[in-house]
């Protein structure tokens, strides 16, 4: 997990979830096994914020001058689900 990454949606920095200890990774596990065994997801989950980023040297009223950033909930990409 890399952990200069910036936290989603929900806040949730996966710096926080490096620090959960043993029993919350165990918690967080669970978590995703029940995910997992009734095959769904928590809808925001699903979510994302999107977050333009300008390019260098480009206009800055023409949309083709930003690339778009997705800041994820942490738990959809730690998730295998």
């Amino acid at each position: 997990m890399d952990l200069s990454k910036s936290p989603g949606p929900n806040g949730l920095h996966c710096v926080m979830i490096d620090h959960l200890g043993l029993h919350g990774i165990g918690r967080l596990q669970d978590l995703f096994n029940l995910s997992w065994s009734l095959d769904r997801l928590q809808r925001e989950w699903t979510k994302t914020i999107i977050i333009p980023i300008f390019k260098p040297g480009k206009d800055t009223s023409s949309p083709e001058s930003f690339r778009p950033i997705a800041a994820l909930f942490v738990n959809s990409w730690t998730c295998p689900c």
